[in-house]
């Protein structure tokens, strides 16, 4: 397959059975000379209209050769029209995070939950060991608006609150824009969305000091100025914001049925998840149950593997 231009694109295509990456590579350094052999040169600040072409038009063709029906849920027309804007509106150089936003919807245009322009976790990284923040709220969206269900350090009091404005911008639109780079069903992409709400909104653009406009439980509006997390911030604040992968409850009806719940909410290659359902399966079998519930609800996907397990 050809090389990535622009050194941004990591293309992750599930179909099934395998996961396909694409790394981003094939950029030359500034002297013309290849860097060390396996290296990943960074992105350049700004890409040529040119290297975003090339790589728009490779993504295409890549899902079209190893996607078994890239066109299930979104017709090749419409594919081809998006594809035809996307140049349009990168006819200038542009910087990585522009080009991002539009391979991203993009590739998450097929619609099928499976093709998709991964994060640049990597970029990130590396402007977080320089100095760069994210912001230090996560979401749930709800029929009322973005409630924040977790807040770090000095925004611990906007917990609860309803998140309005971020940045000048409206917060509910952010995240709209957010579930337009995830593929698959509106559930799925409004709570990954909502689990990646500070990357999500870095990778476009938020970055600080972050002026928020929050309104409290009681209807008031606040406008507050919160600082950001650290590389080191990130993961202590968010590490347990995160679901757990499986959890398993007894729940009984007013009838006196009682029904195991098993919440499945990562079906990455973990044992967390074997091992939580073969102990369920072990507490079913000492103390039966009238049936069995698999919540899958909040799932980010995983492998094939732990499905079979699942299954």
């Amino acid at each position: 397959m050809n090389d990535l231009r622009s050194a941004v694109l990591c293309l992750a295509l599930a179909t099934g059975a395998f996961l396909l990456l694409i790394p981003h590579v094939g950029v030359p350094h500034a002297s013309g000379s290849a860097g060390p052999t396996g290296s990943v040169p960074a992105a350049p600040e700004v890409l040529s209209p040119e290297a975003m072409a090339e790589d728009l038009r490779h993504l295409i063709e890549t899902i079209e050769e190893v996607h078994p029906d890239p066109y299930a849920y979104t017709s090749r027309r419409t594919i081809r029209r998006m594809y035809e804007a996307a140049l349009t509106r990168l006819n200038e150089p542009a910087r990585p995070r522009d080009f991002f936003r539009e391979a991203a919807r993009l590739a998450a245009a097929f619609g099928d939950g499976h093709t998709l322009v991964a994060l640049p976790h990597r970029r990130m990284r590396a402007a977080l060991k320089n100095g760069a923040t994210l912001l230090p709220l996560s979401v749930e969206r709800r029929p009322t608006g973005l409630r924040i269900d977790r807040a770090c350090k000095d925004a611990l009091d906007l917990e609860g609150r309803r998140l309005s404005v971020v940045q000048d911008r409206s917060a509910e639109r952010l995240h709209d824009e957010i579930q337009s780079l995830i593929s698959g069903p509106e559930r799925y992409r409004s709570v990954q969305a909502d689990d990646q709400f500070p990357y999500y909104a870095w990778a476009l653009g938020v970055t600080h000091p972050y002026h928020v406009v929050t309104t409290s439980p009681e209807g008031t509006a606040h406008r507050d100025t919160v600082a950001g997390l650290t590389m080191l911030g990130v993961g202590s604040c968010f590490s347990n914001a995160r679901r757990p992968a499986f959890q398993f409850e007894r729940v009984t009806d007013d009838a006196g049925r009682t029904v195991g719940v098993m919440t499945i909410n990562s079906l990455a290659p973990t044992e967390r998840v074997r091992r939580g359902i073969q102990n369920a399966l072990r507490s079913v079998q000492g103390a039966p149950v009238d049936g069995i519930v698999i919540d899958l609800r909040y799932n980010r996907g995983g492998s094939t593997e732990t499905v079979m397990h699942v299954l």
